[in-house]
């Protein structure tokens, strides 16, 4: 598993995956993974940190085994459990989320995909 929200770390590892043997190159910089290495490699990144660059990872390595090479962290437990945790990978992650690929831009994704899903355009 690749745990970063950092897109040089993804870029870095697809190049490293193709200079080993364990990916094609194709066409648009997309990797095709060779067989059986989808189910053994994954991307992951916390859920509602860096949605695009999941995205981003879902579309660019296309798996043999038809699922996404991006999975989300999504923590669950108790408020009094979860807390911790959540405000460790906060901090952790605070240099990622800010400027302009940062916590505003998530914002503005969450909202044009929450209009898309009503149906709505926005002006």
């Amino acid at each position: 598993m690749i745990a970063s929200h950092h897109a040089g770390s993804t870029a870095q590892a697809a190049d490293l995956l193709v200079l080993n043997g364990l990916g094609d190159p194709i066409e648009g910089g997309k990797v095709k993974l060779r067989l059986g290495v989808g189910d053994r490699l994954a991307f992951a990144q916390i859920c509602g940190m860096k949605d695009a660059l999941t995205n981003n990872i879902s579309s660019r390595f296309l798996l043999d085994n038809g699922l996404p090479a991006g999975i989300k962290l999504l923590p669950f437990g108790t408020l009094e459990n979860s807390m911790p945790y959540l405000a460790r990978r906060a901090v952790e992650n605070k240099s990622f989320m800010a400027g302009a690929d940062g916590a505003t831009k998530e914002r503005s994704r969450l909202g044009d995909e929450l209009l898309r899903r009503l149906g709505v355009s926005r002006s």
